[in-house]
């Protein structure tokens, strides 16, 4: 697919803090991002739960590593993701592979074991009339992927799956459209080239489908690399100090189709950090960096949260609960390494890079938290306020020395120009990690790429080939600059008692763990698409019986559901746990 170039002025990189010509280091430049990239997009898929996002993480580790990072390691947790055990469908004595698309809500495309079997009835695009003179119900309905959600209307006609042939493109909106935020039980597929083809020439013949696609707790690795500072404030006992920022991004992909999932916008999010971390393991900041790549930020936010959990929030109560002299000392031990690690920590920093535009926005908040909401959110973002103001002076200052317009190449997404909120800076609603950490009182703030919808991302066709490398080269030379103030303004205000981040202090911590009821939908009395029916409390037990289900939330301004999708990041929280059928 051959994708438009957005038509902004060639501009010089901007902000870079470096005596080289930036020009001369961008072939360079893109040269390592386009390594990365390929290497990270060599897997079908870096989704949770696929061999991808296994072999990523080691080769994330390998490259913090290789950029001579200290201390690199990996926390191990366990996600809830969606699994393919098997996708098939069975033709004249062929079986052909089929992928399945992403779940309805808790529904995934899972068959009975025997399997789905019915004539192969061709939609098209699943207008009504495009079904006339055909028997939809209880059959193999197809449909072009390019159908919106008219799937919708073959599940009403009593078609038992829905197949979708693969298009020579498509954008995010489509895919979106592919699943639902309701648990609807229609079986939905995507099928590939040759298998697409023999597909549409097979119409009106019976055929098999069978699949399983299981809810896990796979291990996500999230990668540590820690880099000394060249001047970080002396930390004792006595008088801890906030000596370490914390600079983040991910390495999952994700799609409509987790199995086939390429996430080229994603990875070149990723190269960019390790990009920066080569070079600021080249010339240090003042204070302590801690690098983190998570694998699970297309999970509602999981691998971010499980860092903050991990990391941020503090686990006090762990030593009581031990028993023995020496488990006691030993709990006492770690959780003071524990409460030292996150007294240490200043502000978080995410990255959310992708390549359509070379505009880079300095956000402190956006859509999945969505913290206060728009009513009351100028009292959070008035905190950020004054090292926005410090980042957009440098930033204006370069843009004057060059002779370019600021708004080409940074925006202020947290105090806004001429009446602008952050809001319109971002016509994709995406989701940032840094939100996770200001929920949990800790500052964070990204750099996130403005103007960009992010047409193909949670589609199959999030490609390197679809990607503009010399965008996101430039907005690595920015960003570069761009973080080296922010850590240096941060260090500056810290030493002088005038803070231009918050303090933990003046943060509503709204981040904690919870625990809940566990509800089924009793399909023999239903009477909504939702879970309603109770599991009475004493029939929870250890048994090893396992159920999925959704945690209901109220993030978004006082809405029960918030979106499904967030440009590819999935906003119901899903977790799989144990529960008995009290019949031990």
């Amino acid at each position: 697919m051959r994708w438009p170039r957005l038509n902004f002025p060639l501009l010089l990189s901007l902000f870079v803090a470096t005596a080289t010509p930036i020009h001369a280091q961008d072939a360079e430049v893109t040269t390592r991002l386009r390594q990365d990239i390929s290497a990270l997009t060599a897997f079908p898929s870096r989704a949770p739960g696929t061999p991808g996002n296994t072999a990523a993480a080691a080769l994330v580790e390998n490259r913090f590593k290789q950029i001579g990072l200290a201390k690199v390691r990996a926390d191990v947790d366990y996600i809830t993701a969606p699994v393919t055990k098997a996708a098939n469908l069975t033709l004249g004595g062929r079986q052909l592979n089929l992928l399945p698309v992403y779940p309805n809500h808790v529904v995934a495309s899972t068959t009975p074991i025997k399997g789905l079997t019915g004539p192969l009835v061709y939609g098209g695009l699943g207008r009504p009339a495009d079904f006339n003179g055909q028997i939809v119900d209880g059959s193999i309905v197809v449909l072009d992927f390019n159908s919106g959600m008219n799937w919708i209307t073959a599940a009403d006609l009593g078609a038992k799956a829905v197949i979708f042939l693969e298009p020579t493109s498509t954008e995010r909106g489509q895919a979106e459209r592919k699943f639902t935020y309701l648990p609807v039980e229609v079986p939905r597929y995507y099928a590939r080239g040759a298998e697409a083809a023999a597909i549409r020439a097979a119409k009106g013949q019976r055929v098999t489908v069978k699949s399983q696609v299981v809810w896990e707790k796979v291990p996500v690795r999230t990668v540590l690399g820690y880099l000394a500072g060249k001047n970080p404030p002396a930390s004792t006992e006595k008088d801890p100090k906030r000596n370490t920022l914390i600079v983040s991004a991910y390495y999952d992909s994700m799609s409509v189709v987790p199995d086939l999932a390429p996430g080229a916008e994603a990875a070149g999010n990723m190269a960019a950090l390790l990009e920066l971390a080569r070079r600021f393991k080249a010339n240090p900041p003042s204070y302590n960096v801690l690098f983190v790549a998570n694998g699970a930020h297309h999970l509602s936010l999981a691998g971010v949260r499980n860092f903050i959990a991990n990391h941020v929030i503090d686990m006090r109560g762990k030593a009581e609960d031990a028993t023995g002299d020496a488990a006691k000392a030993a709990a006492e031990a770690a959780y003071k390494a524990k409460t030292d690690e996150i007294a240490s920590y200043r502000a978080f920093i995410g990255l959310d890079l992708t390549s359509r535009t070379r505009t880079v926005g300095l956000f402190a908040k956006s859509w999945f938290y969505n913290q206060m909401t728009v009513g009351s959110e100028n009292i959070l973002l008035n905190q950020f306020s004054k090292l926005a103001n410090s980042v957009g002076r440098y930033a204006q200052e370069e843009a004057d020395k060059r002779k370019v317009p600021i708004e080409e190449a940074f925006v202020d997404g947290i105090t806004g120009r001429e009446g602008r909120t952050w809001r319109s800076y971002l016509p994709s609603q995406i989701a940032l990690d840094s939100e996770a950490a200001t929920m949990a009182a800790l500052p964070g703030i990204s750099f996130a790429t403005a103007n960009d919808a992010r047409l193909l991302q949670d589609t199959p066709f999030d490609t390197l080939a679809n990607m503009s490398l010399p965008n996101l080269t430039a907005q690595v030379e920015s960003v570069e600059g761009l973080m080296r103030r922010t850590m240096s303004d941060v260090a500056e205000g810290d030493a002088k008692s005038a803070p231009l981040l918050p303090d933990a202090s003046s943060l509503s911590k709204n981040f904690g763990f919870m625990t809940g009821r566990a509800i089924f939908r009793d399909v023999s009395n239903a009477t909504s698409f939702l879970p309603d029916t109770p599991i009475p409390d004493e029939k929870i037990g250890n048994s090893g019986v396992q159920a999925v289900g959704a945690v209901v939330s109220d993030r978004n301004g006082g809405s029960t559901y918030e979106n499904k999708s967030y440009s590819g990041v999935r906003g119901v929280m899903i977790e799989r746990g144990q529960y008995s059928l009290g019949t031990e």
